[in-house]
């Protein structure tokens, strides 16, 4: 469970990372951050690839897009001082719910 843990935090990391770069680029119309953002999502990619040895595809991949929503709507609030409406934050709050309730595994007693 520590490697899976670990590996989702990577897959997060570098996503957001991507997600930068991506912005950067709408910004500013260099290239450098097309190629910058197009790496950082292939090493999130292998990063996804060493996860799926702890866990199935299904439940890696529905982390890696819940992460990535969370991580990006952080990331262009508070860095690129964008505005989401009430009702996202209580989606963002819903999508934190189900990453939770993704990893809960009740005992069986």
């Amino acid at each position: 469970m520590r490697m899976l843990v670990f590996y989702m935090v990577l897959i997060t990391l570098f996503d957001l990372i991507a997600l930068y770069f991506g912005k950067m680029y709408s910004l500013s119309d260099k290239w450098v951050f097309v190629l910058l953002c197009s790496l950082a999502w292939a090493v999130s990619g292998v990063f996804f690839s060493f996860s799926l040895k702890h866990e199935g595809v299904a439940i890696v991949n529905i982390f890696w897009i819940a992460a990535s929503t969370i991580a990006s709507t952080s990331l262009g609030v508070l860095y690129f001082k964008e505005n989401i409406a009430f009702l996202q934050y209580v989606a963002i709050g819903v999508i934190v719910i189900g990453i939770i309730l993704l990893f809960y595994k009740p005992s069986l007693a």
